[in-house]
């Protein structure tokens, strides 16, 4: 899932990093996923019986389903935004092509 996600988090980066909004998303994702990451440690560093058992009687959603939500809803915030930056980029583009002034 987050693996997946990072080559096409990489390319909306580098066409939207400029604007302040685009990169305060970008940001709260990362963080999400170290929050993810760290959070995978301390459930997978438990002591051997004891992480046995988690294993089998604890659920996963439990640990970590309101995580992923947060990752999921900042990836379509990123995707979201980069696509109105782009369009945004478009429009101010065509007008320049056309010669008109952006008053």
């Amino acid at each position: 899932m987050m693996g997946d996600r990072l080559p096409i988090v990489e390319l909306y980066s580098e066409a939207s990093y400029e604007s302040p909004l685009f990169r305060d998303i970008l940001i709260n994702y990362y963080k999400s996923m170290i929050r993810f990451w760290s959070q995978a440690l301390i459930f997978y560093r438990r002591k051997r019986f004891r992480g046995f058992y988690h294993s089998i009687w604890s659920n996963y959603d439990i640990e970590f389903k309101a995580l992923e939500e947060t990752m999921d809803k900042q990836y379509s915030h990123i995707k979201e935004c980069s696509m109105a930056l782009h369009e945004s980029e478009t429009k101010n583009q065509g007008r320049i092509v056309r010669g008109e002034t952006s008053d």
